[in-house]
């Protein structure tokens, strides 16, 4: 019985074993094909920081039972900048778990914002520092009531009074402090809400109506693929719900779930062009520059990166 016991840990430790090693190949496919095609957005990956991700995002699925993690893209700092990594567990629409990282080995995770925070990031503007404990001071639109001083007691005849001790003066503006770990977390869940893009039938509702992977997927064709109504939005559709019975009859209901980027406003906030020197469509966002996704028509190849400065453009509404 021993020797069974042992022949059978020996055989789960080769399978488990084989089974990293082909996640790490994959992943390692998967980085390099992204990679490839960032060149097409004007940007690059150093070869230090392409060997470290290679290794430390596998590092990183494995250690913290993730069902997958794919790198998101570069934020640009004035003294460094951060690694993005991008991870689920479940399905596709999943609570996602954000990670940082500022030499691409070493992974921090980001934890999801409280409404009231969401909104002091969104006052902040200009770069990113690169320093994650760097704080940003903001006038504070909500100050607690100040207390009420309580009355003087009163002076009998005859007795000195007693002289109290000023309070120390107390600031005209108050303020609140807000770290850029917080700013960092609130830029990705905003550009993840407005950006998304997969190429239309990549992702199915199943019978239990939860969103898979489509394996029949097989890539648009050239036609549709040049049509920005081919793409859409991998998060809960918005605007599904508004649309009238004439224009939802149209619709297929396990592939046109998912709001199309056709339909974004202001309208025109995406440039598609086609890449003859690589066979790929490119998505470029005009709202957020420095996001841009990419397919390849008549294959099951598309993704996503960004890298940029981690401002949106708020003029943009006034330049189309």
């Amino acid at each position: 019985s021993s020797r069974v016991l042992w022949t059978l840990a020996v055989t789960q430790l080769q399978r488990s074993f084989f089974q990293l090693h082909s996640s790490k190949t994959m992943q390692a496919e998967y980085l390099l094909q992204q990679f490839h095609f960032l060149s097409t957005n004007g940007y690059t990956l150093s070869v230090q920081e392409r060997t470290a991700l290679q290794s430390s995002l596998a590092l990183l699925k494995e250690n913290s039972k993730l069902h997958k993690v794919v790198f998101w893209g570069k934020v640009f700092g004035i003294k460094g900048d951060y690694l993005i990594a991008q991870g689920w567990q479940g399905t596709i629409l999943s609570k996602k778990q954000n990670y940082y990282s500022t030499d691409g080995i070493t992974w921090c995770y980001l934890d999801a914002l409280s409404d009231k925070m969401t909104s002091e990031c969104e006052r902040i503007r200009g770069m990113f520092a690169g320093d994650p404990s760097h704080e940003y001071f903001l006038e504070d639109l909500n100050p607690p009531a100040e207390p009420v001083p309580a009355p003087k007691p009163p002076v009998e005849d005859g007795e000195e009074e007693v002289p109290q001790e000023e309070a120390p003066p107390k600031p005209s503006v108050p303020t609140i402090a807000v770290k850029e770990e917080y700013r960092l977390a609130h830029l990705i869940a905003s550009l993840d809400k407005d950006t998304s893009v997969v190429p239309r039938g990549a992702f199915i509702l199943d019978s239990n109506l939860e969103v898979i992977p489509n394996t029949t997927f097989s890539g648009l064709d050239h036609k549709a693929a040049g049509k920005i109504a081919s793409y859409m939005h991998l998060r809960p559709a918005e605007r599904l719900a508004g649309k009238s019975l004439v224009e939802k009859e149209h619709l297929h209901k396990t592939i046109d779930f998912l709001d199309t980027l056709d339909e974004d406003i202001p309208r025109g906030c995406w440039s598609l062009q086609f890449e003859p020197g690589y066979s790929l469509v490119v998505m470029r966002s005009l709202l957020w520059p420095g996001y841009a996704a990419y397919h390849v028509p008549g294959t099951t190849t598309y993704g996503s990166f960004y890298f940029g400065n981690g401002e949106r453009n708020l003029d943009l509404p006034f330049m189309l």
